[in-house]
């Protein structure tokens, strides 16, 4: 959420011609946003699954958010910012927050 915040407002600046630089406000606000539109069902879930709550929480009405860009025309909106052809996958980049990894407290972070 907090990206595809961010790949708007860098949109919106290159349509106004503008350059687009995040500073510490600008990103507390856009993270104050993101925040907004996380779905208490998947915070829920993610505590479940550490353990901290055995139900799962479902809410169909927010699981799915409407996506106001598909990845095809943010990957289109990019190459002509960068004017260049984009290191890496696109879709990768766009979507890697959708999934984001989650540790099974049985294996731990690393700490041994």
């Amino acid at each position: 959420m907090y990206r595809k915040a961010v790949l708007r407002r860098m949109l919106s600046a290159y349509d106004a011609s503008k350059r687009y630089n995040v500073d510490l406000l600008g990103a507390i606000h856009l993270l104050k946003i993101s925040w907004k539109e996380l779905a208490a069902s998947k915070v829920a879930n993610c505590f479940a699954h550490a353990g901290f709550s055995r139900a799962r929480v479902s809410d169909p009405e927010n699981d799915q958010l409407n996506e106001d860009w598909t990845c095809s025309d943010l990957h289109e909106a990019v190459h002509k910012i960068a004017d260049r052809e984009v290191e890496g996958d696109f879709e990768t980049f766009a979507v890697t927050d959708a999934t984001p990894p989650v540790v099974d407290p049985k294996v731990g972070c690393g700490d041994n």
